[in-house]
């Protein structure tokens, strides 16, 4: 049999971020214990072939490389006094259980409970501002469970353009800057994706008024006068006139979608609204900030 890589086993970034990864409130450990708890009891109630405890507590000593001997009373204390790691890990496990049972049942009222257990870990991450998801990979690995845990940051997104973002926003003169990009990616986090393309959109307009000195001015005199003070590089020719309106489009995001006319509602599909914003917005200040660090340096 395959040795499933669990949570703590892939490859994963340890940079500093802006989510919680240790030290998980109790409170949430509560919520996320009742929650799986409850879930197992319906599942039990529609698995009439083995024990469903049973079943995780085993799947729980496999990912934790420990024969636990968990029965249902156990599972319930694993949930509230293992490591932050172990807890994650035998997260992962008891979902990979399930998925499985859910198979071998051809139960698709095991499927929907599974996907409602999933959704509400993942809601009670994002209002703790933990920095953890759920995931359903379209095609793992043989060695990696259908259902992660996946850490934000190893989202090549995240990894690639939002913490690069943070950082360098770390610099003295960005500190209003730094503090509405947070500000985005826990609203973001925390399911309120108006207010997040808004934070998201003025933490470029700051970082547009901070490099060229200016403070005022509207999205598009920002940006149009960054490109003529060459902050987009000449050797694009006309094609900066087109990259002009890619930066323009967050802050028509902004007036489109964001909370400065009018509520986006807050639902799973506005979310993509958010994140592209999000994205945006930190691939915008890394490039801009590339090359205002270029000229401060002398380069």
């Amino acid at each position: 049999m395959t040795t499933m890589r669990w949570f703590g086993q892939r490859d994963e970034d340890g940079q500093p971020d802006v989510y919680i990864y240790d030290s998980l409130p109790n409170e949430l450990r509560g919520k996320v214990r009742f929650a799986v708890m409850d879930s197992l009891e319906r599942v039990q109630g529609l698995n009439h072939r083995a024990d469903t405890y049973d079943l995780v507590a085993s799947m729980i000593s496999r990912a934790l490389g420990r024969n636990a001997g968990f029965d249902k009373p156990g599972i319930y204390m694993f949930l509230e006094d293992a490591s932050e790691p172990d807890l994650l890990r035998g997260l992962e496990a008891l979902l990979e259980c399930l998925s499985r049972l859910a198979l071998r049942l051809d139960s698709g009222d095991v499927w929907a409970e599974l996907s409602d257990l999933c959704k509400d870990i993942n809601k009670l991450f994002g209002h703790f501002h933990i920095g953890y998801r759920i995931e359903a990979l379209n095609a793992p690995r043989e060695d990696e469970p259908l259902l992660q845990v996946i850490k934000i940051s190893s989202e090549y997104t995240h990894r690639e353009m939002v913490k690069p973002a943070l950082g360098i926003l770390q610099q003295e003169g960005f500190q209003t800057a730094s503090a509405q990009f947070s500000d985005a990616l826990l609203e973001y986090a925390d399911g309120k994706f108006s207010d997040a393309i808004t934070d998201a959109n003025s933490a470029f307009e700051s970082v547009l008024k901070r490099v060229l000195n200016r403070p005022e001015g509207s999205p598009s005199e920002l940006i149009r006068e960054a490109g003529e003070q060459g902050f987009f590089p000449k050797y694009l020719g006309d094609s900066v006139v087109h990259f002009d309106k890619v930066l323009q489009a967050l802050p028509t995001i902004r007036h489109k979608e964001g909370d400065a006319h009018g509520k986006l509602e807050e639902s799973e599909d506005s979310s993509r609204f958010a994140k592209y914003a999000v994205h945006l917005c930190a691939a915008n200040i890394i490039f801009v900030m590339d090359e205002y660090n270029r000229r401060t340096r002398g380069g």
